[in-house]
């Protein structure tokens, strides 16, 4: 009874934690969202609007110093290369006129000032500029005239720099005025993304003794047994109680224990086949394949007995064959490796279509002479050949390296050679 009240208040105050712990994080994110979205929107503001209209202010005071500049050295020396910068800065006032209506047009203080501007600029340029370019430009000026031009002129461009000081002040402060913003929107993001960290972390340490009560206990009798189970004692079985969380990961280890004594008992298959596989290729294969050439060379000294053993000779070779599949099938694949890999999944795929599996034969250092293009080379030819054999019942795969050459042969059962391949190797 104790224990499904234990159950049952487990789950009730961890879904209760977990829900006011879900809202806080959505209540955060989603507050902190707005936050940093008015942050985003207010550093925005000031890179693409405010800042660009600073420095446009800047370049159209510049642009009309420049006016002014050429104008009057045009005026005291008659040298017409001193309207060059007077021309461009004609040009780029009014470039950057257009760029500033485009950046403050929604500022009204700002567009009222940048209209002074133009109409200063308007009467600097028809009341100074315009005559004193046009009356150089029409034959030489007396002293007094030059003195006199040169007075009004310095009048309107007083006037005119006097309105592009007020432009340039007011894009000041409305920068000013965007960095404050900046500023406050951080201060208030920050703000509330820590008052929601600190309320989630109070909510989790008000949690903590409650749910330490409910699960000390089952819990730590689970780790115990976890814990022996990972020292190695993966006979002891893992029988935890309480809440049906607990329940759910005893069971789990359960599985991963069986699964390791399972995987344990493989492993031990998988070495003793290994072990047998060796013996096999070192003792048992030696030992048939010396007495195969026993009787060869029995059969070479008594010709009128050749008949008799020729059985037994075939026989012999038979056998090593069988031998060899065997070991083939007892070693696993990733025991092989090289080229002696690469042809035994060669053969091992051929077989389902063949209905049986070749006997392989290496013969030499197959794996450290051969080369990455001969191997190639020996794979296609395998692959090709093996699908070739149509209506073999058996065949033998041998792959012979020696220093100069890689060589295959397969044999399908008939007395001529199914196929005898050779290519050079690169280093002999």
């Amino acid at each position: 009874m104790s224990n499904r009240i234990g159950r049952r208040t487990l789950h009730s105050v961890t879904w209760m934690v977990i829900a006011l712990l879900v809202g806080l994080l959505v209540l955060s994110s989603a507050v902190t969202v707005l936050a940093r979205a008015s942050v985003a929107s207010a550093v925005r503001e000031f890179s693409d609007r405010l800042l660009p209209a600073q420095q446009a202010a800047a370049a159209l005071g510049k642009a009309y110093v420049d006016q002014e500049t050429g104008q009057r050295g045009y005026l005291l020396t008659n040298d017409p290369e001193f309207l060059r910068p007077y021309d461009d800065g004609q040009a780029a006032a009014l470039r950057q006129r257009a760029r500033l209506h485009d950046l403050l047009g929604s500022d009204e203080q700002a567009a009222t000032a940048l209209r002074d501007v133009e109409a200063a600029a308007g009467a600097w340029h028809s009341g100074a500029a315009a005559p004193e370019i046009a009356a150089r430009r029409a034959g030489t000026l007396s002293a007094d005239q030059l003195t006199t031009l040169t007075v009004q002129g310095k009048e309107l461009f007083d006037t005119l720099r006097q309105r592009l000081t007020a432009l340039e002040t007011r894009t000041t402060e409305l920068t000013a005025q965007q960095v404050d913003r900046i500023s406050s929107a951080q201060r208030t993001a920050n703000i509330v993304a820590i008052s929601s960290m600190m309320l989630a972390v109070l909510t989790a340490v008000a949690a903590i003794p409650l749910l330490h009560q409910v699960l000390a206990r089952p819990l730590g009798r689970l780790l115990g047994q976890i814990r022996a189970v990972a020292d190695g004692d993966y006979d002891r079985p893992i029988d935890a109680d309480g809440p049906r969380e607990l329940t759910a990961i005893g069971t789990a280890v359960n599985r991963m224990r069986g699964n390791i004594l399972e995987n344990t008992r493989e492993l031990a298959l998988r070495e003793e086949q290994s072990r047998l596989a060796a013996d096999l290729q070192d003792s048992t294969i030696q030992r048939v394949f010396a007495l195969g050439m026993a009787l060869s060379s029995a059969a070479a000294r008594h010709p009128d007995r050749a008949a008799a053993l020729r059985p037994l000779i075939d026989e012999t070779d038979h056998i090593v064959r069988n031998l060899r599949t065997a070991i083939f099938d007892l070693r696993p694949t990733q025991l092989f490796e090289g080229l002696r890999a690469k042809v035994s999944d060669v053969v091992k795929e051929s077989s389902h279509d063949l209905g049986f599996t070749p006997a392989l034969e290496f013969i030499g250092p197959v794996d450290t002479l051969s080369e990455e293009s001969a191997q190639d080379q020996l794979l296609a030819m395998l692959r090709a050949e093996l699908a070739a054999l149509d209506y073999a019942t058996e065949a033998t795969v041998s792959v012979t390296a020696t220093t100069a050459t890689l060589h295959l042969t397969i044999t399908d059962g008939s007395p001529d050679l199914a196929v005898d391949w050779e290519t050079p190797l690169k280093g002999s």
